[in-house]
Parts: structure tokens; sequence; C-alpha cells
């Protein structure tokens, strides 16, 4: 073999060895995960409350019979407005209209008995002054008179027990107002307490919302709010807080308070749906808030990533223990585990590991 041959192939061998070589030295690109990131600071805003409740009316009255009987007259429809004293709703009267005559015919002929026995006992009396007849006379006298009198004033108690009994067998309004419910029908039997009509007096309208025990004790009478209800064009209204409920409700374990509306609009109806702002300086706090979304929790106990910086662009992240406070409409307080001005990631944290580079975004 030449020399020139020996030449080539050493060249072309050590050519191929550095080939191998560099190929080594490649190294695979990293991928750095991007996520989203905000810098905590602390809140000295106002905290506002919203709550959803319904609209009811503010006067609303439930009417019913206090005694049974069968519905013989109905002189309303829902929506109809009525004056104080209308007669609303009548039950059948008939058997009471036959009783109190049979009672007035009764009175009737008592109070002629004792018109009689009267009469008898004051000519009886002159006669026993002038010793004409006996005490025994006498006495037999005044106890007739006496009968009468009892008898007749048990027939006038009767009579008017009974045109008692009369009035409750109607409703009449008491006080103007719109029906808002008619619930019986024309020769339908119902029983006393049933409710039978329910009317709203005037124009007011109140939202009955519910609230948790954190905020109770933040709210009173007297208390301004915002009220909004989505289903109008002209939307927003002012509130008073009217009545704060002092006991809990065992079924839902929240209090009601009731809203009267200051400004009503003449579209308003009962059972609209309404959302209820709650802002008072009783709710200023100064607190680090978080997004929801920032939060995991690990066996009971929460915990954010914190970002720690590399560069401009990229950081580490640390999973890190917080406590937290309270939830509200702009987030959830954190009590302990983060300064102002820490970078935390607020998204994607389900596929996050610790200490894992982040691009930040």
């Amino acid at each position: 073999m030449n020399i020139n041959k020996i030449v080539v192939y050493i060249l072309f061998f050590s050519s191929l060895f550095l080939v191998a070589c560099s190929s080594k030295h490649v190294q695979k690109k990293e991928f750095i995960r991007p996520v989203e990131f905000i810098t905590v600071s602390t809140s000295h805003d106002q905290i506002s409350e919203i709550y959803t409740g319904n609209i009811q009316a503010e006067n609303g009255i439930i009417l019913s019979f206090s005694t049974g009987g069968i519905i013989s007259q109905i002189n309303v429809n829902v929506g109809d407005r009525v004056v104080k004293n209308d007669l609303l709703v009548a039950l059948d009267q008939k058997q009471t209209m036959l009783s109190v005559e049979k009672a007035n015919s009764q009175k009737a002929n008592l109070k002629s008995s004792l018109q009689l026995a009267n009469s008898n006992f004051k000519r009886i009396q002159q006669l026993y002054v002038k010793d004409n007849i006996s005490l025994n006379d006498f006495e037999i006298a005044r106890n007739k008179l006496s009968n009468a009198k009892s008898q007749y004033d048990s027939a006038c108690k009767e009579v008017d027990l009974l045109l008692d009994k009369k009035k409750f067998e109607t409703i009449v309004a008491p006080i103007s107002g719109i029906i808002a419910e008619v619930n019986v029908e024309k020769n339908e039997t119902v029983s006393a307490g049933n409710t039978i009509i329910r009317m709203n007096g005037g124009n007011g309208f109140e939202v009955v919302v519910n609230v948790p025990d954190r905020l109770i004790n933040k709210v009173k009478r007297g208390d301004y709010v915002d009220v909004n209800i989505p289903s109008l064009d002209n939307n927003d209204f002012k509130g008073i807080i009217t009545e704060v409920a002092p006991n809990i409700n065992k079924s839902t374990s929240l209090y009601e308070l009731k809203v009267k509306l200051k400004n009503p609009s003449v579209n308003i109806r009962e059972g609209m749906v309404a959302k209820v702002l709650f802002h008072n300086p009783r709710f200023h706090q100064s607190s680090i808030k978080i997004p929801i979304t920032s939060v995991i929790e690990l066996n009971k106990r929460h915990y954010v990533f914190k970002l720690e910086p590399i560069n401009d662009s990229i950081a580490v992240a640390h999973l890190s223990a917080i406590t937290i406070g309270e939830y509200f409409n702009q987030g959830i307080q954190v009590k302990e585990g983060l300064k102002e001005d820490e970078l935390i990631a607020t998204a994607g944290l389900r596929t996050l590991m610790d200490e894992q580079k982040v691009l930040l975004k």
C-alpha cells in the first residue's frame, strides 16, 4: 500500500472520529413551561359583598277566614286595585242568616215578656207598699222580672254573636292595594286559617336576602345598599336595610335581611331576582387577597407556588404553605405565608412541580 492511500485512510477515519465526538457534545434543548403569575400586594380597598335575593311586596297581607264554609262570592281577580273596606270574598251565609232571624224573633218575644214582667212587677210593688199583698207575692213578681231580664240579655248576646259570625264569613280589604293572589274558587269548601287572598298594600317593594353569620354583625338597620335587578333595563336601585333577623334559619344556616327599595320602578314584579351589594365602612380591611385559582389544597392544607426569578423571564417555582382567611368576591384572603411583592403562579398549578423552572408570561 502506497503512502498516499495511507494518508487518505488516516484522514477519513479521523473525520469520522471527530464527527462522533462532536455528536456526543450536542445537548437536547430544555423545555421551560410558561406560567401566568401576579405580584402579591396588600388590598386597602373597601370590601363589597354581593348576595342574591327575591323581590316581594313591602306591605304583603295574607287574608283568611276565621271560620270554615263554602265560598259563595268572589269579587276580585289578580291584579285588581281595591279600596279599604271593599268586599273581596264571602262564604255562604244562608244558615247564618236563618239563625240571625230566629235569634231576632226570640229576642223580640223575650223583650215583650220582659215588658210584661216589668209592668206586672210595678203593679205588685205598689200593692205591696200598701200592704195589700204578701211579701211572698212581691218576691215572686221580682224574680219573674229578673228572669225575664236575664233571658232577654242572653237573646241580645246571641244576636250579637251571630252578627259577628256573619262578619267573619266575609273578607274585606283592610287597606287599599293590589290583589296579588286569589287562592279559591266559587263553591269551594275552605277551612279556618286557609290563605284566601294575598294583597299588596301600596307600591313599595323589598328584597328578601339571606346572608352568612360572618356578615350579620357588620350590617344594621338603616344601612344603605345598592340593588341590581338583572331582568330590568334600568336595573340599578338604592335600598335601605329595614329588618335584620335576630336568629339563624336552621334549615339554611343563614340570616334573613329585608331591604326596602328607595326608588322602585313601575316594572318591578314580585318574585324577580335581585342582587344586593353591601358596601359599608365596617367592611374596610387591609389584607392580602389572591385569586382562588392560585391556591391548591393538599392533605387539608393550602399551598401556592411562589416564583423565585432567575432573570427577567425565568423563575423557579417553590411549593409554599399558606394560611387562608375569608372568601370574597375579589378572591381569598391570605393570613400567613405571603408577603408583598412576591410572585405567585395563578394558572396551571396542577401540572407544576416543586423546584421546576418556569417561563414568566
